[in-house]
């Protein structure tokens, strides 16, 4: 019976502790600073070897995505409701 108990424990403990890991998936980790995005625009720039993510600012400065290796292609880009990020397919 003490067994039982035990290991009905354990399981408990260890429902418990995934039930936490899978809550704290879902968050995204926070920046250190707050970026102002108003009025910066997303696209795709289509190239000979591939497509990558660009960003216009406000005073017409196109700013690559970072990271960005010659035949990958990048699509779908979406800004997240604070505007801290943009998200792509890459």
């Amino acid at each position: 019976m003490l067994v039982r108990f035990a290991v009905g424990l354990f399981v408990l403990a260890g429902l418990l502790f995934a039930y936490q890991g899978v809550r704290s998936c879902g968050h995204d980790v926070d920046l250190p600073v707050s970026v102002d995005t108003a009025g910066h625009v997303a696209a795709i720039e289509y190239l000979d070897e591939g497509s990558r993510v660009v960003v216009f600012t406000p005073d017409g400065e196109v700013r690559p995505a970072p990271g960005y290796e010659e035949g990958m292609t990048d699509k779908d880009p979406a800004w997240t409701p604070d505007g801290n990020r943009l998200y792509f397919i890459s």
